[in-house]
């Protein structure tokens, strides 16, 4: 399980681990919202939009 794995690269584990879980998850609903929201507003494609996002932040620091 990916969220598993990147709980133990953090370091967390047990309740630590759900916590921090639950908080990329609620971001995670927060920002699919919004890109459905924007890409509704300016009429683009909400799954090229996500892709965009997607890149630009993997990438943010290659800069």
């Amino acid at each position: 399980m990916r969220s598993a794995r990147l709980a133990r690269i953090a370091g967390l584990s047990g309740e630590e681990a759900d916590a921090q879980r639950r908080v990329w998850f609620a971001a995670a609903v927060e920002v699919q919202a919004a890109v459905t929201v924007w890409a509704r507003e300016q009429g683009a494609n909400r799954y090229e939009v996500e892709a965009a996002l997607r890149r630009a932040t993997r990438h943010a620091d290659a800069g």
